[in-house]
């Protein structure tokens, strides 16, 4: 899957480091929801990959052949359930990269291929309650918020309500923010 500037690749054990600095980056950790990890307990989570698929961000920086690409992120569907079609889906782009157009473009990928080839009928996911730019992200993206959970995570110390969003295929297909 590729736009002009991103492809999403699967992931494999070699990409296992990167996501793991991607886990522990500070600057990602104060905004979402994490479990720490070491590097074992890393390449053991991807050995059990079950029921989901993950790719790296990988972002074509110039015109080859001067750079190749890097990885700039992570995106996936996971807990995929093929009898009700639905998943989670989940997204962590290095702060290096923020603020220029990678997640957008890269959750237009990730749809595409959720809703018109795995045939899913709903993609879900959440977020704190107090992250402001992750909460109007994705309701500008055309999600609908499904229900706050109160009091849902331990982070940095105390209990952080979550934000459950939703997509389903039909609104998606009505939405043209994220429509390739």
């Amino acid at each position: 899957m590729s736009t002009d500037r991103i492809k999403l690749i699967p992931i494999t054990e070699a990409d296992q480091e990167f996501l793991l600095e991607l886990r522990s980056n500070k600057k990602i950790c104060d905004t979402i929801i994490y479990e720490p990890k070491n590097i074992e307990q890393q390449l053991q989570w991807f050995k059990n990959i079950n029921n989901a698929e993950y790719f790296c961000i990988w972002a074509i920086l110039k015109p080859p052949p001067e750079d190749s690409p890097v990885r700039v992120g992570f995106i996936g569907l996971f807990d995929i359930h093929n009898v009700h079609r639905r998943a989670k889906w989940t997204m962590r782009i290095h702060p290096n990269f923020w603020r220029r157009g990678y997640a957008r473009e890269s959750m237009k990928l990730l749809f595409n291929y959720a809703f018109n080839h795995l045939n899913l009928n709903k993609v879900t996911g959440d977020c704190f309650a107090h992250n402001e730019a992750e909460v109007n992200n994705l309701r500008t993206a055309g999600f609908t918020e499904e229900g706050v959970w109160k009091e849902h995570y331990f982070h940095q110390g105390q209990y952080r309500d979550a934000i459950n969003f939703s997509m389903t295929k039909t609104m998606y297909e009505n939405n043209s923010c994220l429509k390739l």
